[in-house]
């Protein structure tokens, strides 16, 4: 007796990844404006026949690799799962993108393509890079007493609290009542105490 032949059912799946994090809706992760980001797309066959020539491709990102340098899955058998990657550097503010995958139903030989038409399937990823910019500015006194006429020794420290480079940054001071400014030396300012 022959066994019932089982209609071909070709279906496929993916699931897309931002750093790790499967993100089903916006805002996504947060990241930093020039912190490097890796997309990875699981490419699952969910049918009960072989896929061929299955096609990675995403709508913003051009470098996807399935491990041998293309974004193409040559055989994916039943049941089998491959990952695809790309990567890329975050730009400032929302980004979303969306990833296609697309295969040719083949006979249980993996060979042969069966008469029937391709299936795909979609995901969506997200996320956002927010530029911080901040200063921040203390100033130390090299002694806490001085007599008329002394040198006192003041060291400013800026700190960049943002998450982007500062440029062209210009620190200004105004000494404590009484003293004079005699040099500027980096971010130390040496004054001196006058009389009165």
């Amino acid at each position: 007796m022959l066994a019932p032949t089982v209609p071909a059912a070709p279906a496929v799946g993916v699931v897309k990844t931002v750093n790790g994090q499967d993100v089903d809706k916006a805002p996504g992760p947060k990241l930093v404006p020039g912190q490097a980001v890796t997309w990875e797309f699981a490419v699952t066959n969910l049918g009960n026949v072989p896929l061929g020539g299955v096609n990675v491709a995403d709508d913003k990102v051009a470098n996807v690799d399935c491990g041998d340098g293309t974004a193409v899955i040559s055989v994916l058998a039943v049941g089998e799962t491959v990952t695809c990657r790309a990567s890329g550097v975050a730009d400032v503010g929302p980004h979303t993108n969306i990833v296609t995958v697309t295969g040719q139903p083949m006979a249980r030989d993996g060979v042969t393509e069966l008469s029937l038409s391709p299936v795909s399937a979609t995901d969506q990823s997200w996320f956002d890079a927010v530029a911080v910019y901040g200063l921040s500015a203390s100033k130390v006194a090299d002694r806490s007493s001085v007599a008329v006429g002394e040198r006192v020794q003041f060291t400013i420290t800026v700190t960049n609290t943002g998450n982007m480079p500062v440029t062209n940054a210009r620190v200004t001071d105004d000494l404590p009542p009484g003293f004079v400014a005699e040099e500027l030396n980096g971010a130390k300012l040496v004054g001196r105490l006058l009389s009165g």
